[in-house]
């Protein structure tokens, strides 16, 4: 795997939900960064130097992403 993320120029991370309890995902995701998008019902706080966080749920979140990115290209 780290093979692979040194071959991505620009790699970003999307988070769905990772949540602190267990923050096995926030921390990978953080340390491969620098581009983090951190989607979580309750805790979507990351360190803006890392990522940017989005307070919704994951498929909320993704269709308001998705029709976002429609109405912008205009398809």
């Amino acid at each position: 795997m780290q093979r692979w993320i040194d071959s991505v120029d620009r790699l970003v991370t999307v988070e769905l939900g990772a949540g602190t309890a267990l923050p096995t995902i926030r921390r990978f995701s953080e340390r491969h960064g620098p581009r983090v998008v951190r989607i979580n019902l309750r805790d979507p706080q990351i360190d803006p130097v890392k990522g940017i966080g989005i307070q919704g749920g994951a498929l909320e979140v993704l269709i308001a992403v998705d029709q976002a990115f429609k109405r912008h290209s205009g398809t």
